[in-house]
This record gives C-alpha cells, structure tokens and sequence, in this order.
C-alpha cells in the first residue's frame, strides 16, 4: 500500500491490507516525513499573518499551528462546493456524511500530524515514531505513532484529524493541539 499524503487515520482500510502493504505505507510515509513538513512550513508561512511562525519543534509553536489550520481548512459537500462543514462524518451515525474535507485540506492535516509528532520526539528522549502492527483490532493498526519511552502509544495524524474536524464544527479551540500535547507528556509520556 503505497503512502498517500492526503490518507485518513480514522481508515478502515489499514486492517484490509497485509503486513507487508502495512511496511510499505510506513516506510512511505517515513521517508515523506520531512518534505511533507517543508511544504507546511512553506504553505504556513506564505499566508498572511503567519510569516512569522517559528517551526521550532516547541509546544508552544502548535497554538499558532492551530490558528493557521482553523483559517486554511476547507470542506466540500457531495456536490463538489467548497466550504466549511457543518458535521463531522463520525457524528453522521452511519449514514453518509454530508461534507468531506478537501484533499489539499487532508494533505495539511496529514503534515499537521506529522509536525505534532516530531514535536513530541524531538522535545522528549525516548518517544520515537513506530509502526504499530499489535493487535488488529487496535485502531492504529498499521499506522506510523508514536512510541518508545510511552505508556501507550499515540497516533498524531489522529490527533491532528480530531482537531481538524473540531475546527470545522466549531467545537475546538485554538489550544486543542497544545492540550492534547500537555495531556500526552502529563499522563502518557513515560518519566
């Protein structure tokens, strides 16, 4: 299965592929990592107001990650119109959603998660990222989180996903990624 950078977390379709479709999605995606974090650096700071964001791997760098995301993620409903949508698929119960996030939106997602990631490895000895393959019923089966020096591990392009659809029913605030940072390192983070 060959990495996409625009995937969804929340996919069933990681318990539908082998191991070794699994290795190579992760490889994939390792090796897209840091092109995929230039292209948000570039993307955040060609915006204006945001040209002066420092991409330090600090904390306190996701609340003005957040501010960007909440001004530059877009939805479409089935039509095809651009725009910001009303519901979240997850609270559709079961019924098709309404609205999808656009793909360059799920692109910036994808980075997002990414950049969260290498804030919770670069900013503490012992997280790293892993490919989960324990346990298939696991919602992060397949997928690259972070582990290591953890008490569980953490999916950051899931974390990033919730907050982007947050964002767009309007239910999160801009200091969603830093809560869900502090929480982590607070609770799950291995001291």
């Amino acid at each position: 299965m060959k990495f996409t950078p625009n995937y969804y977390a929340h996919s069933a379709v990681f318990f539908e592929v082998d191991k070794e479709g699994l290795r190579e999605f992760y490889e994939g995606f390792m090796a897209a990592l840091p092109y995929s974090l230039d292209e948000l650096f570039a993307k955040i700071w060609r915006t204006p107001g945001f040209s002066d964001w420092e991409a330090n791997f600090h904390e306190n760098s996701l609340l003005r990650l957040a501010d960007w995301l909440q001004c530059s993620l877009e939805g479409e409903d089935v039509s095809g119109n651009a725009g910001k949508a009303p519901i979240p698929p997850e609270l559709c119960n079961a019924q098709p959603p309404l609205w999808d996030f656009t793909d360059a939106s799920r692109e910036i997602i994808v980075a997002a998660g990414m950049y969260y990631g290498e804030v919770m490895v670069r900013r503490n000895p012992g997280a790293a990222w892993v490919h989960f393959l324990k346990g298939k019923s696991m919602a992060d089966y397949g997928q690259p989180v972070i582990g290591g020096a953890v008490r569980r591990v953490i999916n950051p392009v899931r974390v990033a996903t919730s907050f982007a659809f947050g964002v767009m029913d309007g239910s999160e605030s801009r200091n969603g990624l830093l809560d869900a940072y502090a929480f982590w390192a607070q609770r799950i983070l291995v001291s």
